[in-house]
């Protein structure tokens, strides 16, 4: 059958649900062959029909090829299902206008399935009390030293200080907030700055900041956006990093099982050192410091901010990522043991994938490029 003809005929079955599993992974993997490294979404879709309507027709007619970026090393991309079905309907003409909502849950073969995480956490007084956040009301939920907490409407979690009795002496006292596997949670610090918190992530900060400087610390990964105090540092201190800013936005990824700590700006200035050494590195905006657990040197490269805040803003962002990191962040972000029946390919992927995805709806994206799994309870097998 001719090319376009057949990939009309798949689109048309996908809007009148007829199609099969095997039918959809076959659309799928023809439209991710070549494919540019950003997801495009709903709303740039929804204005210009003719565009896109194009668009896939030009695709149709491209041969699909993919290039090895080295020996048994290709760069293979991974586009969300969603963005298949949504562009099929243009191929056929018909616009949706809203007729198919983009949080439509795709059809799974699988008899199991994960839901993705959300916003949870505990926070630990000082004076050893702890709160689930998740499960804890709207409005004020501890007084203590002089400190208001509160939780909002959005369920971040806010510290209001009361001026006539917070003071530098309740910079001792100190809280903790963590993060469970399948958890993320946002703090608003007694200063004002934001911190978002990935899974299985904690931060512990005083509930009042000393007169001469902010310090946290932090283990995970954490996202932070610091209220600018130009005669107050603000220091953060992983197990192998201590950063310190004056006022700036900058990214922090220090799990233990990454064997890397990663610190990347973006925007503003960051400088930053080995905790066991004494020689600063100052950052500029799009570079990233790594420090490996085996040495006290600290690297520095350049990188694509967005892939690093991607997991702030709701997606998984995969740039030159192979499959065991992928796994990683999916086992903590869905809260699950990966097992690895067979050793994985060398390949790296690219790609965008929404965190609110359910286990199995993100699966099928890496399914079309020929990765197969199984889930059994909270266990995922990577079986080739």
């Amino acid at each position: 059958m001719d090319p376009e003809k057949r990939y009309q005929e798949l689109a048309s079955k996908w809007l009148n649900n007829t199609i099969s599993q095997d039918e959809k992974k076959e659309f799928a993997a023809w439209y991710n062959a070549n494919q540019e490294n950003e997801v495009l979404i709903p709303e740039f879709l929804a204005d210009n029909e003719e565009e896109h309507k194009q668009r896939i027709l030009n695709k149709i007619s491209q041969a699909v090829s993919f290039n090895d970026k080295q020996a048994r090393r290709r760069v293979v991309p991974l586009w969300w299902a969603a963005a298949a079905a949504l562009f099929a309907v243009l191929l056929v003409g018909i616009y949706l206008s809203g007729q198919v909502g983009w949080d439509e849950r795709a059809e799974v073969s699988l008899t199991h399935d994960v839901a993705p995480g959300g916003d949870k956490a505990t926070l630990t007084l000082a004076n050893g009390k702890t709160i689930f956040l998740d499960q804890a009301e709207e409005g004020e939920i501890a007084n203590e030293h002089g400190v208001i907490i509160s939780k909002n409407e959005e369920g971040q979690l806010l510290y209001i200080l009361q001026e006539a009795t917070a003071n530098n002496k309740n910079a001792s006292q100190y809280n903790i907030i963590k993060t469970p596997r399948g958890g993320q949670y946002q703090i608003v610090l007694p200063d004002g700055s934001r911190v978002w918190l990935n899974a299985a992530s904690s931060l512990e900060f005083p509930v009042v900041f000393a007169n001469n400087e902010r310090r946290v610390k932090l283990t995970g990964e954490g996202y932070f956006e610091i209220v600018k105090h130009t005669s107050k540092s603000f220091i953060v201190e992983t197990s192998e990093q201590e950063i310190t800013v004056l006022g700036t936005h900058f990214n922090i990824n220090a799990y233990e099982e990454e064997q890397l700590t990663k610190t990347t700006l973006i925007e503003g200035s960051v400088s930053i050192k080995h905790r066991e050494g004494d020689q600063p590195t100052v950052l500029k905006p799009g570079q990233q410091a790594q420090t490996a657990y085996s040495n006290k040197c600290i690297n520095l490269y350049n990188v694509d901010v967005s892939e690093i805040s991607a997991w702030k803003n709701g997606y998984f962002h995969f740039k030159d990522t192979d499959i065991y990191s992928i796994m990683r962040q999916f086992s903590r972000w869905y809260d699950i043991e990966v097992v690895y029946e067979t050793a994985q390919p060398k390949d790296v992927y690219v790609g965008k994938i929404p965190r609110t995805a359910l286990l199995s709806e993100a699966l099928q994206v890496l399914e079309t490029v020929g990765i197969k799994f199984k889930i059994e309870g909270k266990k995922l097998f990577v079986l080739n």
